[in-house]
């Protein structure tokens, strides 16, 4: 699946920003460091005030993605 840069789910806004670990800048160098990217693809879930509140590494079909989102919105169902 592809995500846009921002996608509207029925239960919250989430943004999505992409960042491709490879480009060789120093924001992209001080991210992947800053958050220990070592694995790609790697999503960092940052909650509304910037806290990092989790992170899943490797490829996730997009509805075990959509779920986690719920699960961390507090209103799906724990696996």
């Amino acid at each position: 699946w592809k995500l846009n840069s921002r996608k509207q789910f029925p239960f919250q806004k989430v943004n999505i920003i992409k960042i491709n670990a490879a480009e060789n800048k120093p924001s992209t160098i001080r991210l992947v460091r800053q958050h220990k990217i070592y694995l790609v693809p790697t999503i960092v879930y940052i909650d509304k005030n910037g806290h990092v509140v989790n992170k899943t590494q490797g490829a996730m079909a997009y509805s075990d993605f959509e779920e986690f989102i719920k699960q961390l919105s507090g209103i799906g169902e724990k696996r």
